[in-house]
């Protein structure tokens, strides 16, 4: 039954309830009240037609306009399946002939952040492996038509792919001589310094694209066992070919990663 069928019996079952309608009221279906049921049930069926209508242009343009965030460039690169199309004209994968070991096993990129420049010229989108290193390049040439495929309009999309940024440090550690040794390490197992250990554990669990500052370097070696007073003489950072550059205050990594090389991490432990 239509619409407007149901609206015109809707009336007329009301109608034939009512006392006050019952001398107007007609089983004749040319009679002049069902006939004005009819157009007034007509004109209701067409007017909820065209608010339908409306709301769908209505969305239909806020989705059209509406300019995505950071955050959704985020997830789209997390969403990305290597090896799979996606559904026509949207952004996103038809999973139904897929299991969901397949699926995560299809998604190759696990951390992903994106950035803008300041000028908003372009959306930087980093990304890495579940191991924290850059995707290969028959992976990187997917995911990139990919971004370009579902990417918005106007919108410049560049990739960084990058190996982890080297982080240099210069740290003065004054030590209690009863637990550690001149060499930084324990008096107990001469094989563990736990203050290299302290920091290479703190800038590995750093979150991807997390800002390093060499206060929290401080604090991490302070928790150590037999540590006094921990002071940064000097943090560096270098990217890619590019010379070490001294850090000042913060640093967020050009590629996502930091990663500290046993040779780049200088202690000096000094007693008291």
């Amino acid at each position: 039954m239509s619409d407007q069928n149901t609206i015109y019996e809707e009336m007329n079952s009301q109608a034939e309830k009512s006392e006050h309608l019952l001398e107007v009221s007609t089983t004749s279906k040319v009679g002049v009240f069902r006939t004005l049921l009819y157009v007034i049930s007509f004109s209701i069926s067409n007017l909820k037609e065209l608010f339908e209508i409306h709301k769908k242009e209505i969305t239909d343009n806020i989705n059209n306009k509406q300019r995505h965030d950071l955050y959704w460039y985020k997830s789209l690169a997390l969403n990305f399946q290597y090896g799979h199309n996606l559904v026509m004209d949207t952004d996103y994968y038809n999973n139904s002939a897929l299991t969901d070991e397949e699926i995560e096993t299809a998604k190759i990129i696990k951390y992903a952040v994106a950035v803008e420049e300041k000028d908003k010229s372009t959306t930087y989108i980093k990304v890495a492996n579940a191991n924290r290193e850059p995707i290969d390049n028959d992976e990187l040439t997917a995911f990139e038509d990919y971004i370009h495929e579902v990417s918005d309009v106007g919108v410049h999309v560049s990739v960084i792919n990058e190996p982890a940024d080297n982080l240099k440090l210069e740290i003065d550690v004054y030590y209690d001589a009863q637990v550690l040794a001149a060499n930084g390490s324990l008096h107990t197992d001469s094989s563990v310094f736990p203050v290299m250990d302290a920091v290479q554990t703190f800038i590995e669990g750093l979150d991807f694209n997390y800002p390093y500052n060499s206060v929290q370097v401080i604090e991490a070696v302070q928790k150590v066992s037999g540590v006094i007073i921990t002071e940064i003489k000097g943090s560096y950072y270098k990217y890619g070919v590019l010379d070490f550059q001294p850090i000042n205050g913060q640093y967020v990594s050009k590629s996502g990663n930091i990663d500290v090389l046993e040779e780049d991490l200088l202690i000096n432990y000094i007693t008291l």
